[in-house]
Parts: C-alpha cells; structure tokens; sequence
C-alpha cells in the first residue's frame, strides 16, 4: 500500500518545524542541514500527492518545493550559510514559501487547521527586509514555526477529496 498525502504531510511539516526550531539561537543550527532536506523531499511528494486528487496547483507546490528547496539547500550549503554571503538565495524559498501559502488556502475545505499554517506569509513578507537588509532571520521563524506545527496538524487532520 502506498503511503498517502496525510502521513507524508504530517511528517514533512514535522521536519520543517524541527528544521525552523533548530535555527533558533537555542539547539545547534546544524540539526538544521539534516532536516532541512528531508522536509523538502517528504513534503514535495506530500503536495505532489495532494494534488494527484486536489488539482494541478498543488503538483505545482510540490515541484517548487522540490526542485526550489533542493537548489536552496545546495547553494546555502556550498556558501557556507544564509547571511553574509547568499541573501539573495532567500528568494528560491520565498517563491516555494508562496506556493505552500496560497496551497494552504486552498486546502482550507480539507481542514480548517491550514488557515493556521497560512501565518506563513508573515515570515515571506519579513524575509527580505529582515535578511536582505538587516542581515538577521530569527525574527523569521516564529511564524515559520507556527506555521510547520499547523501544517503537519493539517495533513494530519486532512479529508480527502479536498476542496478548492
């Protein structure tokens, strides 16, 4: 039996929640360069899958998760890190981070819950002034968090056929 987009979701925005808590001052950033990646793949399929009964947008969602993440991922890590040297790299993940907001509302007849996980477009609209400009993130994640532990709640709560 092959796994669905329920337990796929769940346990992708598991991972970017661990991912966001990780880039907090508090655990070491590193835990961030395992996670990171396993989000991004576990939650491509999940959205790819969604959209297999949902619609085209969301196969959208999960390419640029896909393909967007990974490229993100590969260029922070060969720079050596987001700030200082790679800003403008954060617009790859503000243009996936679009694509999982606007899929969050459309999913919104699935569950409730994703209206939740849409607190994700504070952390897109901070993202450039706050790493472009001012050279920090960590304001960034707060509502990248809240917007992880909403989605995997969402997946998990998910009805499928969902509505558009």
């Amino acid at each position: 039996m092959k796994p669905g987009p329920r337990p796929l979701g769940t346990l992708g925005f598991i991972f970017s929640a661990i991912t966001v808590a990780a880039l907090l001052p508090i655990p070491p950033i590193m835990v961030a360069f395992v996670t990171y990646p396993i989000s991004i793949i576990v939650r491509a399929i999940a959205w790819i899958l969604t959209g297999l009964k949902t619609g085209k947008f969301h196969i959208a969602t999960g390419a640029a998760v896909g393909i967007l993440g990974s490229i993100f991922y590969l260029l922070i890590t060969v720079s050596g890190g987001l700030i200082g040297k790679a800003e403008h790299l954060i617009f790859l993940w503000m243009i996936y981070s679009t694509f999982e907001f606007i899929s969050y509302i459309k999913l919104k007849g699935a569950t409730r819950t994703f209206l939740g996980a849409s607190v994700n477009i504070v952390g897109i609209i901070l993202a450039y002034p706050l790493i472009i400009i001012h050279k920090s993130y960590h304001p960034v994640l707060i509502p990248l968090l809240i917007s992880a532990i909403m989605a995997a709640i969402s997946f998990y709560k998910m009805k499928m056929p969902a509505t558009h």
